[in-house]
């Protein structure tokens, strides 16, 4: 009986030989590699958003693909997965291909502070499967009070939550978000006694605070602009001076420390894309954002422009992530 042929199987020299025929060695590899690289993007991209249309997350990721579209000359577009705190999207862009043909949207919330606080909510490891790219916009938080309490600075009110353990309440938009764990670490070095009060979302629990419900707040700035002789705002939750408020003090120049932290918008992609790709999206998207018309749409949702580059929000990213777990940890908070 003949015996069948058994199946022809490539080793590397025969892959190396094969492509040498032609003209694809090594070099020739590297030569298609970096072709296919300077030619991007040659179709559509797509950005992958983990929230509804219309917030601002939303509109910040929107923004960038808009800027994207007019400096490369290809289309950039959108496609919202809302669901689970951006799990669902993050999880999705996590799982794409590495090509640069899918990004997405990530954010200080659910890239950092969810992991830390309960890792099992977030279905893959954001540090080893995401590449940080653009971090395209901060948002700092302004700590507002009621003026029935009748302070005028942040000394003068942890003065008088001291004198008066349990009686006060402090709001937040939401539990386990930057302004509720902001306000778990002042309570916990200032010695406070305080309750916290979440509310879903900003513009819910400044409502609350103006009617008097709860006494302390920290909020998006915007949100108090047409309340302004409603509240008092004592100092903001920024490493500095916030351009759009240059008279409102930081939390550090107010005597407390370590509380200098913003809740960042980010463009991510799958780990594995690239460099050269990488880098160029960076640059124009920070070109984009810095320009007249690009600072002014970030502004306009009470956002400021990052300038900080794809090494530096890389480093950032790693530093908080780390930096967050400790923190959580130290605090021993429990969130679902």
């Amino acid at each position: 009986m003949k015996k069948s042929a058994k199946p022809f199987v490539a080793g590397r020299r025969h892959a190396l030989l094969g492509l040498g025929a032609l003209g694809l060695g090594a070099t020739g590899l590297a030569g298609l590699a970096t072709a296919q690289t300077q030619a991007y993007p040659s179709r559509t991209v797509k950005i992958i958003v983990g929230v509804d249309p219309g917030g601002p997350s939303d509109l910040i990721s929107r923004t960038a693909a808009q800027q994207l579209t007019t400096r490369t000359g290809q289309s950039f577009v959108v496609e919202n997965r809302g669901g689970a705190g951006g799990a669902i999207g993050l999880r999705a862009l996590a799982a794409a291909g590495n090509d640069g043909y899918t990004l997405g949207w990530g954010s200080f919330s659910s890239l950092v502070l969810r992991p830390a606080i309960n890792i099992s909510s977030v279905p893959f490891d954001p540090e080893k499967e995401l590449m940080p790219i653009t971090l395209l916009a901060e948002q700092a938080f302004v700590l507002a009070v009621s003026p029935a309490l009748g302070v005028s600075n942040m000394r003068e009110l942890i003065k008088l939550i001291k004198a008066n353990p349990g009686k006060y309440n402090f709001g937040s938009p939401g539990a386990g978000g930057l302004p509720h764990l902001l306000f778990e670490i002042m309570k916990k070095r200032e010695g406070l006694d305080m309750t916290h009060i979440p509310y879903k979302g900003d513009s819910q629990a400044f409502q609350s605070l103006v009617a008097g419900h709860i006494q302390l707040l920290l909020t998006a700035p915007n949100l108090y602009g047409s309340s302004a002789d409603r509240v008092r705002i004592l100092a903001i939750a920024a490493p500095n001076r916030w351009p759009q408020y240059p008279n409102v003090p930081t939390l550090e120049e107010e005597g407390l420390s370590g509380l200098g932290y913003t809740a960042w918008h980010g463009l991510f992609a799958p780990a594995g894309v690239p460099q050269p790709i990488v880098e160029r999206i960076d640059r124009e998207i920070r070109t984009g954002l810095a320009s007249p018309e690009g600072r002014a749409s970030v502004e306009k949702m009470g956002l400021v422009a990052s300038n900080m580059n794809f090494n530096q929000f890389s480093k950032r990213f790693a530093d908080e992530s780390m930096q967050w777990k400790r923190i959580v940890k130290e605090l021993n908070l429990k969130i679902d």
